[in-house]
């Protein structure tokens, strides 16, 4: 498994939108800002890590979003002390907090797809399956976070006994 997305699942999935919106510069001109016209994109949801360097995780995830003209919103499950030399440490959110944020989110919005990253634990990992369990009309990409490039742990053995 990677440690960094390369966007191309991304891509795959955005391209249907792109196709049913016209392709990528009206679903840019349809939302020029966030606050009036981001209803009017696909909208994506990353649930993932934090990377300070923004090399991966929502940084990443968020970027290749706005590229495809979607508007991103993130749910994170872990903070990362990482540069692109490594990982340092790593620190899951609380389960109660990723279970709000996920709530409060699709209380607010309808999503276009949701991207998974590392979700640290098994504590998460159930708590999005519930989640996902509820939006099954909606497409996901799965690109599970086990192991970060440099070898460090990044989800339990708990958070693979949920994936599989």
């Amino acid at each position: 498994m990677r440690a960094k997305m390369d966007g191309g699942e991304v891509s795959c999935l955005m391209s249907r939108w792109e196709d049913e919106l016209g392709g990528p510069e009206a679903i840019r001109e349809a939302g020029e800002t966030a606050s009036s016209g981001f209803r009017h994109r696909p909208i994506l949801l990353t649930i993932a890590g934090f990377d300070p360097s923004g090399g991966a995780g929502v940084s990443a995830d968020l970027k290749v979003f706005a590229a495809h003209g979607a508007y991103g919103m993130a749910c994170v499950t872990a903070l990362t002390a990482q540069s692109t030399q490594g990982v340092r440490r790593v620190e899951a959110v609380g389960a109660a907090t990723v279970e709000a944020t996920l709530e409060m989110l699709a209380e607010d919005v309808n999503f276009s797809g949701i991207k998974l990253g590392m979700l640290a634990n098994g504590e998460i990992a159930q708590i999005v399956n519930k989640f996902l369990s509820v939006h099954l009309e909606v497409p996901v990409v799965l690109d599970p976070v086990l192991r970060s490039s440099s070898g460090r742990e990044l989800l339990d053995f708990g958070g693979v006994l949920v994936l599989k």
